[in-house]
Parts: structure tokens; sequence; C-alpha cells
């Protein structure tokens, strides 16, 4: 059976190819002279994209966010009229590889995640907010069952006592010091539930805005995964070492 949603990180895409093959997509290329990047394709004939997002992690002045990796989001509607109304958000994203560099992973997973938060979002209910199928893939640069796993997996993780080494467990030996508290700071505009400050105020609809908690407050040792990621999970360890997908549902 041929694939329906096709993801993988692509140093070309061959544009006519898969046009002939009926596919369409949405491609970020890494900033700079850099070739390769992140894309998503879907067949045209089965779904219709709604509304996408091509996300940069490399942020000026905003530590640790000064590395060029790169993600893809897209929300698909499906063309059959009896499941139009079952969307399926997907996102697709190349982490860090550096082992020694966990501070700076979590932090990219961290924008990704407020940004699906965003894309998955549907309505808000009696306070209970509701989001869209959530399929999520890429190249993590981690092992199975490390800390970085974990917390996708789990949508939670105490880092107070984690090593920048420890996080994705691809590498052993020296540490070279703890993650920091708080693990990012207030203007990289992300709270500690992976979501976007300004969007969170305008869900409440209070003119007030949001606080990111500071370093001594208790929960400030961990960060969650929102809503979106708590509900039902299934994780697969890939057959290929330092690959990773999780899929997600709400």
């Amino acid at each position: 059976m041929r694939p329906r949603v096709c993801l993988d990180h692509a140093v070309q895409i061959r544009t006519a190819a898969f046009t002939r093959a009926g596919y369409d997509g949405v491609f970020k290329k890494r900033p700079g002279d850099k070739q390769d990047g992140c894309v998503i394709l879907y067949k045209n004939s089965v779904f219709r994209l709604i509304k996408h997002k091509l996300v940069e992690y490399y942020k000026p002045g905003v530590f640790p966010l000064h590395r060029d990796n790169v993600g893809t989001i897209v929300l698909l509607q499906p063309r059959d009229k009896k499941v139009a109304n079952q969307k399926i958000c997907v996102a697709n994203t190349h982490l860090l590889f550096n082992p020694k560099r966990g501070d700076v992973k979590l932090a990219q997973l961290g924008v990704l995640f407020a940004e699906i938060d965003n894309i998955a979002f549907r309505k808000v209910t009696h306070g209970d907010v509701k989001y869209h199928l959530v399929i999520l893939c890429g190249d993590l640069n981690s092992e199975p069952y490390s800390p970085l796993y974990k917390f996708i997996n789990r949508g939670k993780l105490q880092y107070d006592s984690l090593t920048r080494r420890e996080v994705s467990g691809q590498h052993k030996g020296q540490h070279l010091g703890f993650l920091p508290m708080p693990l990012w700071k207030a203007k990289m505009g992300v709270t500690d539930t992976c979501q976007y400050v300004n969007i969170v105020d305008e869900r409440r609809g209070k003119k007030e805005k949001t606080r990111i908690r500071n370093s001594k407050t208790e929960n400030l040792k961990m960060i969650r995964i929102t809503r979106l990621w708590k509900r039902k999970m299934a994780g697969r360890k890939s057959r290929h070492q330092n690959r990773s997908v999780v899929l997600v549902t709400p």
C-alpha cells in the first residue's frame, strides 16, 4: 500500500516526481548555506492543507536557542466527507545532534510543542482545551528511554538533577554541568507547559500577563507538556539508533 503521508528530513526535494505521484508538501530549509531541512508530504487526493508552520529554532539573543535546526508542522483535513471534521496535525523535526547539549535539545522541543499547541488547538469548552489529533515524528537525536524520550512519552520531566549529557542518552562520560534552572528564560516566551505566553493569555481572556515561574519556585524543577500530550500516548522505538518516533493522540 502506498503511504498517504511521508515525513523525513531531506537534502533535496524532487518536486516534479512527488507532484507526478500526487503529493504536495511543505519544506523548511535550515538557515544559511545549509541544504538540508525538514519536509512533510501529503497525498493531495486524500488530504487538504488547512494551515502550516515552518519552525526555525534559532532566535538571536535568546539562549539556548542559538542553533540552526528546524521543523515543519501541518494541519490536514481529510477530503472524505465522512471524516472531514477529524483534522490531523503532523509535526516533523530534526533536533540538534550534539550529545553534550541537552539544554538546547529541550529548548528546541519546548518551541516545537508551543507551535504544535497553537496549530492543533480547536477550542476551549467550559475551561477544557480541545485539540486535533497530533502525530509527532522526526530525528530527535536521542536514545530510546532517555530523559528526552521520556519527556515526550510521559509529558513531564523533572530536570533539576540532570546534566546536559544525560538528556539524550547518546553519550556517557564526564558531565559538563547540570541543566540550568530555569531551563529557559522568560525572553523565550514559552511557559513551563510548553505553550506561548501570549497564546495562553489570549485564551484566558485576561489583561494581565502570564507569569513564567522564577527559579525559586519548586515547580520550576519540572517542565510539562500541556494537556495535548497527556491524554493517550503511544511510543515506538525506531530500529535506527538516535532516531525516535512518537505518536501522540489528544
